[in-house]
């Protein structure tokens, strides 16, 4: 009996010199004191550790659970970052999240920023599509649903949201009166894109809540300095229907020649539209399609820097990467 005592005094006390609690021993229910579990599978499964507020958590490799967090439960509000001693992206959660989108499997390291939750975040008032604080021009978000929160204003195309301390922030939006922007889920316009006309009050409807990275406006408003637009006749989420399409001649029975096809002032890109990663015909056929012939016969690709640039004819923004290539000597076909 002596001997089971000590055995057992001896486990208690492993387990509180212990600072990292596994998940046979941890239930979803554990202590709400000032501390973050993190589990490395969804919905709170899998192996889990626990970091309390009096521990260090700034190298989850001393925990052996760097880059392992797939959801999270806290006690407080609680900063994550993707990089040891809080570097690279950082996150900040005030309540548990089943799920971590951009940051699954990235999280590095953890601190404990306020000592209790702040209020549950606020529901979406019923402001149908526009809401109270919309900009005057370009697009404004906001870190939680029905226009919330901290926010942050764009009037012009951003590229890359991480500088702006915004990156995967995003909950809802407001659009200027009269635009269209598209926001991207990775950074230069990548992944999947989402076009809006009007304001939204909850990003999660379109699986776009904390995913924002780039975004651009590509319909409406000012010009964007630098950023050759495309006129269009109205906005038509499926395609665009533009019309300015000049550099054209005609040859005997009616051929249909472009030494240099542009649209609206500004060369055309090789692609169609941004979303096209293997491109083959698709720009040089649709300038002949919007010039009226059936389709392109042969054509050259220039570099775009003769040209100040291209832009895709199917939407109109300007085009970056390596299929911006400038459509020129384009032959059309109309049999």
């Amino acid at each position: 009996m002596k001997s089971l005592m000590l055995k057992a005094c001896a486990l208690a006390g492993l387990m509180l010199a212990n600072p990292l609690l596994e998940a046979g021993a941890q239930s979803p229910q554990a202590s709400r004191i000032a501390s973050i579990i993190l589990w490395d599978g969804p919905n709170f499964t899998g192996r889990a550790v626990t970091v309390r507020v009096d521990q260090d958590g700034s190298n989850l490799v001393n925990l052996n659970f760097n880059d392992r967090a797939s959801s999270i439960q806290v006690a407080g509000d609680w900063q994550v970052c993707e990089h040891i001693n809080f570097g690279g992206d950082c996150r900040r959660f005030s309540g548990d999240a089943a799920g971590l989108g951009s940051f699954d499997n990235r999280i590095s390291s953890v601190r404990f920023l306020q000592p209790s939750a702040p209020p549950q975040r606020p529901t979406a008032p019923p402001t149908g599509d526009r809401p109270v604080d919309a900009p005057r021009t370009g697009i404004r978000l906001f870190d939680s649903v029905g226009y919330f929160g901290d926010r942050y204003d764009a009037p012009t195309d951003v590229r890359n949201l991480r500088s702006s301390g915004f990156n995967d922030r995003a909950s809802s939006l407001a659009i200027a009166a009269g635009e269209v922007w598209e926001v991207c889920v990775d950074a230069n316009y990548g992944s999947r894109c989402q076009r809006f006309g009007s304001s939204i009050p909850d990003l999660s409807s379109f699986g776009l809540d904390n995913t924002i990275s780039s975004m651009r406006r590509v319909g409406g408003g000012p010009t964007t300095p630098q950023r050759p637009q495309v006129p269009g006749n109205g906005f038509d989420p499926q395609r665009p229907a533009f019309i300015n399409v000049t550099g054209e001649s005609r040859g005997e029975g009616g051929v249909l020649f472009f030494a240099v096809p542009r649209v609206n002032g500004s060369a055309v890109a090789h692609c169609a539209n941004s979303s096209i990663r293997n491109c083959g015909d698709s720009g040089a056929d649709l300038i002949c399609e919007t010039a009226g012939a059936r389709e392109a016969s042969s054509y050259t690709v220039a570099d775009p820097r003769q040209y100040g640039g291209t832009v895709y004819i199917d939407d109109g923004a300007q085009c970056y990467g390596g299929n911006c290539g400038a459509i020129v000597n384009l032959l059309c076909s109309s049999n």
